[in-house]
C-alpha cells in the first residue's frame, strides 16, 4: 500500500511539473559564459581614433586577459592557429584597421574564424571609423551607413531588445549583474558613438537587434546586433568609439560606451529576436497534435522598430504534409499578421512569411511545424488560466488521495 501511495505521489508532482513547463512561454535561449581570454585582432585601437578599454577595473569581476592577435598570423595556413594556440575563448576584430573584406575572402583566415565561433567561441565585431561598407563576403552579409569621422554629437539610439546585452533598467546597476543598464542619454550627449555611428542597412535576417540608431546621415538602422553561429555567438558593433578607453561607468558618455563593451564581454543569455530584416516569425518552432489549428505570427518592423501597419503579407508551406498551403494577411496596427492551419498527416511543415520591402526587393522568414500522433505528445492546449490550474490540481490531489480528503501534516 505504501508502495502504491508513492507511486501516486510520484506520478502527482511529475504530472504537475509538466502542466507547468506547459504553462510557460516557448522561448528557446542560449547561454553562453562570461569571456576570459580576449583576442584583440589586431589590438584594442581604431586607426582613425579611439581605444576600447582594457584595464583592470570592471563593474564585476574577475577581470579580462587582453593580448594582441595579427591578422596576418591568423591568415597564414603555414603557422598553426594561433587562435587556437593561444587558448581564447573571445575573438574581437577591429575591422577599420585592415581590410576585412579581404582578409575574409583568404579561406584560412576565415575559416580559422569561423570554426572558433562553431565551436562556442565568441566573436566580436567592431567597425568603427571604417569607411567600407559592403561585407558581402562574410558568413552573415550585411551592409553599412558610415558617416565617417564628422564628430557629430547627437543622434538617435534605442534599446530593442533589453537584454543581456543592453539593459534599460536603471535599477540593474552594479553590483546587480548580469543587467547593468546603458546609459544612453550620456551617450548622445557627450560622444560622437551614434552621430558617427555605422548602422546595418541589410536584411539578413540571421542577424538580430538589440540597439537601433540614426545617424548625422539621418539613416537609421541596426547598429548593435548579434547573431548565432555552431555552438557560437557573433556581435557587431558599429558604434564609434572615439570617446571610448576608460573604465565603464554609467556616469559618463565615455564610460557609458564602456559599459556596452563590458557587456559584450559578461556572460550571455539570448534568443532569437527582431530580425534585423524587418519581418520576423514566431514561433520559430513549435510542435502539435494532428488535427490541432496551429497559428504563426509575422511581424513588420522598419528600421528604427517602429511597427508598420497595411504590409501584405503571404504565407506559404514551402515543404512538409501540407505543402503548397498559401495565406495572405495584411499588417494590424501593431505590424502584426496571422496565418492557421491544420494538419491531418504527421511531418514538419516549413512555413514562408514574405514580404516586399520599400526597395522592391523581398524578405523572407521561415518556421517549422511538427505534426505528431495523439500518444507522442500533449497537445498544445489553453492552460494557461488560474481556473484551469487549479481544476488539474484538484483531479491530481484526488487521484493521489484515491479520492478522500486528508490532512497532510
Amino acid at each position: 500500500m505504501k508502495n502504491n501511495k508513492t507511486i501516486r505521489l510520484v506520478t502527482v508532482f511529475t504530472i504537475a511539473l509538466f502542466a507547468l513547463g506547459l504553462l510557460a512561454p516557448n522561448v528557446h535561449a542560449y547561454t553562453f559564459p562570461r569571456s576570459s581570454k580576449v583576442a584583440m585582432v589586431p589590438d584594442a585601437h581604431c586607426i582613425n581614433g579611439g581605444t576600447l578599454y582594457e584595464g583592470s577595473t570592471w563593474p564585476d569581476s574577475p577581470g579580462f586577459t587582453f593580448a594582441d592577435l595579427s591578422y596576418v598570423n591568423i591568415a597564414n595556413g603555414g603557422i598553426p592557429d594561433p587562435i587556437v594556440a593561444g587558448g581564447y575563448d573571445t575573438v574581437m576584430l577591429m575591422t577599420s584597421d585592415f581590410n576585412f573584406p579581404t582578409y575574409w575572402a583568404d579561406a584560412d583566415f576565415s575559416s580559422r574564424i569561423l570554426g572558433f565561433v562553431n565551436g562556442g567561441g565568441k566573436l566580436i565585431i567592431y567597425t568603427s571609423e571604417s569607411r567600407i561598407t559592403n561585407y558581402a563576403s562574410f558568413v552573415y552579409p550585411f551592409t553599412v551607413n558610415s558617416p565617417g569621422a564628422t564628430g557629430s554629437s547627437g543622434g538617435t539610439l534605442l534599446n530593442v531588445a533589453d537584454d543581456t546585452l543592453s539593459s534599460n533598467n536603471v535599477a540593474d546597476v552594479p553590483p546587480a549583474i548580469p543587467g547593468a543598464y546603458i546609459n544612453r542619454a550620456v551617450i548622445l550627449s557627450q560622444t560622437d558613438a551614434v552621430g558617427d555611428c555605422n548602422v546595418m542597412t541589410s536584411v539578413d535576417s540571421n542577424w538580430y537587434i538589440d540597439m537601433t540608431a540614426i545617424n548625422v546621415n539621418n539613416v537609421g538602422g541596426p547598429v548593435h546586433t548579434y547573431a548565432f553561429y555552431g555552438a557560437g555567438l557573433i556581435i557587431y558593433n558599429g558604434l564609434d568609439i572615439d570617446y571610448a578607453g576608460v573604465a565603464p561607468t554609467n556616469a559618463n558618455g565615455q564610460g557609458a560606451i564602456g559599459m556596452i563593451w563590458w557587456r559584450e564581454l559578461c556572460g550571455q543569455t539570448l534568443g532569437p529576436g527582431q530580425s534585423v530584416s524587418g519581418l520576423t516569425l514566431t514561433p520559430a518552432t513549435a510542435t502539435n497534435i494532428l488535427g490541432a489549428q496551429h497559428t504563426v505570427t509575422a511581424l513588420v518592423k522598419d528600421t528604427i522598430n517602429n511597427p508598420v501597419p497595411s504590409v501584405v503579407v503571404t504565407f506559404t508551406i514551402l515543404s512538409g504534409p501540407n505543402a503548397g498551403l498559401t495565406g495572405q494577411a495584411t499588417t494590424d496596427v501593431n505590424g502584426q499578421a496571422t496565418f492557421s492551419w491544420s494538419s491531418q498527416v504527421v511531418g514538419t511543415d516549413t512555413v514562408q512569411a514574405s514580404i516586399t520591402n520599400a526597395a522592391g526587393a523581398p524578405i523572407t522568414a521561415t518556421a517549422t511545424k511538427d505534426w505528431i500522433l495523439p500518444t507522442n505528445v500533449i497537445p498544445e492546449v489553453p492552460l494557461g488560466t488560474i481556473a484551469g490550474l487549479t481544476a488539474m490540481c484538484v483531479a491530481l490531489a484526488l487521484f493521489a488521495t484515491k479520492g478522500k480528503i486528508r490532512k497532510i501534516f
